[in-house]
């Protein structure tokens, strides 16, 4: 395979995966959206990038965040 051929084929990869990412922020949008339909004005907890897509939405829809430096304080 000529190196040019690999390279498509890695950026056409590296494009699916890309993807894949935004149908995570949409999960995380719909959490959020939930959330906000079930009346949450305000949400408290430690942060984490396994559920930072759903902080993300939540403070761009307005709800208040209330972030702990430890398990403990929450």
């Amino acid at each position: 395979m000529s190196r040019a051929r690999h390279v498509l084929k890695i950026k056409r990869r590296s494009s699916h995966v890309y993807r894949n990412r935004r149908r995570q922020k949409g999960v995380a949008e719909l959490v959020a959206r939930f959330l906000i339909a079930r009346g949450v004005d305000r949400i408290n907890g430690i942060q984490g990038g396994h559920i930072q897509p759903i902080w993300d939405w939540l403070g761009r829809l307005r709800v208040r965040i209330i972030l702990h430096s430890s398990v403990g304080r929450a």
